[in-house]
C-alpha cells in the first residue's frame, strides 16, 4: 500500500493515525506515467511521464478496510494495483475522474491546512 504525501511519515498529518500501527516499509516512487493534483486534499492521477513519490506501508486487513472507508473505494477513490519505479506492484489509491479546478503538484503534495493543530482540534478519532 502506498500513501502520497497526505500521511507521510515525520509530517503530523490528520490522517496519520490509522497508519500507527502498521509496517513502514520505506520510501517508494510510483514507475512513469502518475502525477499529483491538489484538489484541497490529494489526487493521484494517472497521466503524463513522471512518477510520484511517496512512502510504502505493510497493512493488515483491518487497516485496508479502514482506509477503504476513508477513501471512499470504491466510490470515490479505487483501490487499484500500479507498479513502483522497481517493478513492484502495490495498491494505490487513485482518481478516477477528471481533475478539472485541481492544481498540479507534480510529485508531491502538501498542504499545511492538513496539518494537525493539536490546540485546535482532537484527531484522536478512529474509523
Amino acid at each position: 500500500m502506498t500513501k502520497e504525501d497526505a500521511a507521510k511519515k515525520g509530517v503530523d498529518y490528520i490522517n496519520n493515525y490509522l497508519l500507527e500501527d502498521e509496517t513502514y516499509v520505506g520510501p517508494a516512487k510510483t514507475e512513469r506515467g502518475y502525477v499529483i493534483y491538489d484538489a484541497n486534499f490529494p489526487l493521484l492521477y494517472q497521466e503524463g511521464d513522471d512518477s510520484v513519490e511517496g512512502e510504502l506501508y505493510l497493512v493488515g486487513d483491518s487497516c485496508l478496510h479502514n482506509l477503504d472507508i476513508l477513501e471512499n473505494h470504491p466510490n470515490l477513490y479505487r483501490r487499484e494495483i500500479i507498479k513502483l519505479d522497481d517493478g513492484s506492484e502495490v495498491y494505490a489509491y487513485i482518481w478516477p475522474y477528471g481533475v478539472i479546478g485541481a492544481k498540479k503538484v507534480g510529485k508531491c503534495w502538501k498542504n499545511p491546512d492538513y496539518l494537525v493543530n493539536r490546540n485546535k482540534h482532537d484527531y484522536s478519532r478512529k474509523i
